[in-house]
């Protein structure tokens, strides 16, 4: 039986799934693998690419577990942790469409639509 999910839920777990194939793509850049596509930023141009990747990968499955899409850790479901999730998103991120998109998720909980 399938699962009925939220807006909210839905936009988490696409911001998510962004969020990781942006530090995929961050890992790839390190080895030299280059992927065109839209040119990213990311604030912390001294860390180590290799170093800003695993944070980028970590930040997208946590946001996966709070929606519950990958089953395992016990990562509460909340607007207020979303929120840190988005803003690492973007702090991190290349792409800042993913952390955007759990930002406005996790304002979306606050607003009532959980």
């Amino acid at each position: 039986m399938a699962k009925s999910r939220s807006i909210t839920q839905i936009l988490a777990l696409i911001g998510g799934i962004i969020i990781v194939i942006d530090g995929i793509l961050t890992l790839l850049g390190f080895f030299g693998i280059y992927i065109p596509g839209l040119p990213g930023w990311g604030w912390f141009v001294w860390l180590p690419n290799w170093i800003n990747a695993i944070i980028l990968i970590v930040v997208g499955l946590l946001v996966l577990f709070s929606v519950d899409l990958i089953q395992g850790l016990r990562i509460p479901y909340n607007g207020v942790w979303l929120l840190i999730l988005g803003i690492a998103g973007i702090i991190f991120g290349g792409y800042f469409l993913g952390g955007a998109l759990v930002i406005i998720a996790a304002i979306l909980w606050f607003l009532g639509k959980k």
